[in-house]
């Protein structure tokens, strides 16, 4: 796994958090098939780059208290 800078890494996971939250608001208002569809594949696709990064953080020792613990919960 290719070393990625501590602040690149919060930077980045704090933005996918924010746009997992903002993809689950949407989720709770959407009514139409294809844009619920469409919201779950952008769901995904966040979370694996969000799980990417919480591991490239672990590995780099970065401090993850800045992370809200229900965002963390998901990964255990």
């Amino acid at each position: 796994m290719k070393t990625i800078n501590q602040n690149t890494l919060q930077d980045e996971l704090i933005e996918i958090n924010e746009r997992l939250q903002r993809q689950d608001e949407l989720f709770d208002l959407a009514e139409d098939n294809d844009l619920i569809e469409a919201i779950i594949y952008e769901q995904k696709a966040l979370q694996l780059r969000y799980d990417y990064l919480i591991k490239a953080a672990r590995q780099s020792s970065l401090n993850l208290s800045f992370i809200e613990r229900k965002s963390l919960e998901k990964l255990i």
